[in-house]
Parts: structure tokens; sequence; C-alpha cells
């Protein structure tokens, strides 16, 4: 299969993407991923990216199954790459399997114990199994590598919040809001500060 259209397809997920059409972008990368020219067939750390690009698209589609079979593709390629598992975990964990996700942090971690989103979304999971101590570890950690981490400061103040710690869970949500206000996190937070204030 020629790869000529490669760059031009691959132009044309990236404004699917820009446009909303996450499912879109996703088939297209995926199908890049899988029979894209021999530049991409005979580079693995390629085609891995292409199926990670493709497993975000999914996720922000809503599509968390396709998203779990592109980023266990991408693994498939690059087991040692831990972008890739925290995509899977996330994928995992939308589809309400916490424990399978925290087992893939666990491993990314593993292969880079200074990866924030990895503490993120472990962090997140372990409040979802309502391990409360172990979530705050996790989140702690996140924002002590990136105190203005978006999602650590949401997660943490939701935490804060199922401990009784009300003055916490505000603090946080208030540096959110401050920081990123345009975010989904910071809706979150916002609608959480008015639920606490009711």
């Amino acid at each position: 299969k020629a790869g000529g259209g490669d760059p031009s397809r691959h132009c044309a997920a990236a404004a699917e993407m820009a446009l909303g059409r996450f499912s879109e972008a996703g088939e297209t990368l995926a199908d890049l991923a899988q029979h894209g020219g021999a530049e991409i067939a005979d580079n693995p750390v390629l085609r891995a990216s292409l199926w990670g690009q493709a497993a975000h698209a999914f996720l922000a589609a809503d599509l968390p199954e396709r998203a779990e079979q592109a980023a266990a593709a991408g693994s498939g390629l690059v087991p040692r790459d831990p972008s890739l598992l925290v995509l899977h975990a996330r994928a995992l964990a939308a589809q309400d399997r916490y424990g399978d996700a925290i087992r893939d942090l666990d491993r990314a971690i593993t292969r880079d114990p200074n990866l924030t989103e990895a503490y993120v979304f472990r962090g997140s999971a372990l409040r979802h199994e309502g391990a409360l101590d172990a979530a705050q570890a996790d989140l702690d950690k996140a924002l002590t590598l990136d105190p203005e981490q978006p999602e650590a400061l949401l997660e943490r103040g939701i935490v804060s919040r199922l401990k009784g710690n009300d003055a916490a869970a505000a603090a946080d949500w208030r540096k959110l809001i401050e920081i990123a206000p345009k975010s989904a996190a910071a809706e979150s937070a916002r609608l959480n500060l008015e639920k606490m204030q009711t």
C-alpha cells in the first residue's frame, strides 16, 4: 500500500480533532496505525504513537472500549512506554474497571516514577475504590511534581471533601479555578463549591 497520502490523512485527523469530531479522528488514526504505508509500517515507535493518538481521540469521543483496544495495540509495539499504559488505564477506568486501571498505573509509575499524570489517574482510581488515604498520597505526589496540575487539584479536593476536610477541598478547588478557569476541571470545581455551600 502506498504511503504518499499518510501525512495528509494525519492532518485530516488533526482537523477532525479540532472540530470535535473525535470518533472520526480516532478511526482515521487507527487506520493509519494499522494500514499506513512503509514509513509507518516499518517504524513501531511511530505506529505506537498513532495508536496513542487514536486512543486519546476515542476517549474524547466517550468510546472507552475502542480507546482500550488502541492503547493496547500501541503498548504491544512499545511495551516500555508508560504514557501508553496511562492511556490504557484511563480507558479501563472509563469502563469502571478501576482495579485493572490501578495495575496499569502501577506499571507506568515503575517505569517513570516522575510521571505526574500516572499519579493523578491512579489517585482518581483509588478514590473510586474507596482507598482515600492512598488516593491522597498519590495526588500529593502529583502536586509535588506539578503544583498547578488541574486534574490533581480537582481530585485532591474531592478526596479532602470525602474525608471531611472541607477547608482543604475548597482551597484546592479555588486554586484550580484561579489557574485554569476555562478548563473542564475548573467547571467541576465550581459545581463542587456550589454544592458545598448549599
